[in-house]
């Protein structure tokens, strides 16, 4: 089992419930003739008007204040259970990310996700996570000495499976789902994507992602299958999904041209994969083998062109003139039991 397949099925779909958020530390109240006026503030030198400066340095661009502003703040109160250190960790980390250094944000926003689940900074510091994420999987590079050079695509998904696992079944973690699993598909792991598209349809049924998501996961096993001689479960899987994804929706089936056509080339695809099995038992000399998978390309995959040189084979080892007969036998046999059925007396009630 892959690592990503070993992270999410732990994934438990719950309900999310939001913490209400603090009341603004501003507040404003607009006037006919004046506009927009200041009503409330912060009194200088409380812990509330410490945050609200940050939050309006790293608003004005100026990161490095707003983090030389937080960080005297969170010195003086980190041991002293101050109920704001939460926002005032989140502050910082933002300020650092606003200074190019997200990698390090990550830190302050981790300690936030563990150590102060219940505060409404845990969702912040979530959601800044997600935004690195996918940032690192869009190919972002993580700074080493002063320099973005060092490939970051691992950090961004353990970012996005670690979203999806603290907030199940929320907007994040829909959103860090369908980010995942595009990636995979993007980077060409056809496995991993399939699977990333399946776990995001079993987590989030009613997403307005799903039809990009069923879609993609057809596109995915099909491009799972590397030639006859290669596993073709994949095609099968395919197959399966393509007349479900038809049912739910025709109309998005027929634009995107997943229908007979699409199937019609699995079919073609997996008879020759069943094809190149029976030709490997024929080399050795397996007649058995050759004639049982023969015989069942035929029966799966009739219409397609491995099914035509299958019949040509058979008829040439003289074993379609005997699964005939046999076809025939089993039909006599099946009659035979049918009218034994018929004729066996009912228990607990007379013979006819």
């Amino acid at each position: 089992m892959s690592f990503y397949t070993k992270r999410m099925v732990i994934v438990v779909i719950l309900g999310l419930t939001q913490s209400v958020a603090r009341a603004q530390s501003l507040e404003f109240q607009l006037d006919d003739q004046q506009g927009w006026t200041q009503t409330e503030a912060p009194i200088a030198g409380t812990d509330e008007a410490v945050l609200a400066q940050t939050r309006r340095l790293i608003a004005q661009n100026k990161p490095r204040q707003a983090k030389g502003v937080i960080d005297a703040w969170i010195t003086q109160n980190e041991r002293s259970g101050n109920s704001w250190l939460a926002e005032a960790l989140v502050l910082r980390a933002n300020a650092t990310t606003a200074m190019g250094s997200e990698f390090r944000a990550l830190f302050d926003y981790e300690r936030v996700i563990r150590e102060f689940p219940s505060s409404p900074a845990f969702v912040q510091a979530v959601q800044q996570e997600l935004e690195i994420g996918k940032k690192y999987l869009n190919g972002m590079k993580r700074k080493f000495l002063k320099l973005r050079i060092n490939s970051a695509y691992g950090y961004g998904e353990e970012l996005l499976i670690r979203v999806q696992e603290r907030m199940p079944a929320s907007r994040l973690a829909e959103e860090a789902g369908i980010e995942l699993a595009d990636y995979y598909y993007r980077i060409r792991d056809m496995k991993q994507a399939a699977v990333a598209y399946e776990m995001f349809i079993l987590n989030h049924p009613t997403s307005q992602y799903r039809v990009h998501a069923e879609q993609q996961r057809i596109y995915a096993n099909i491009a799972r299958f590397r030639g006859p001689r290669y596993d073709g479960g994949g095609l099968e899987e395919a197959n399966a999904l393509i007349k479900q994804f038809v049912q739910r929706y025709p109309l998005q089936a027929q634009r995107s041209g997943i229908g007979d056509a699409l199937s019609a080339r699995i079919d073609e695809s997996a008879g020759a994969q069943m094809l190149d099995t029976a030709m490997w038992y024929l080399n050795r000399k397996d007649m058995a083998s050759t004639r049982f998978m023969l015989k069942r390309l035929i029966r799966k995959h009739p219409r397609s062109l491995a099914a035509s040189n299958a019949i040509s084979i058979m008829q040439d080892y003289g074993w379609l003139e005997q699964s005939a007969q046999e076809t025939t036998d089993d039909l006599i046999e099946s009659q035979d039991q049918l009218e034994d059925q018929d004729s066996t007396p009912v228990s607990g009630g007379d013979a006819p």
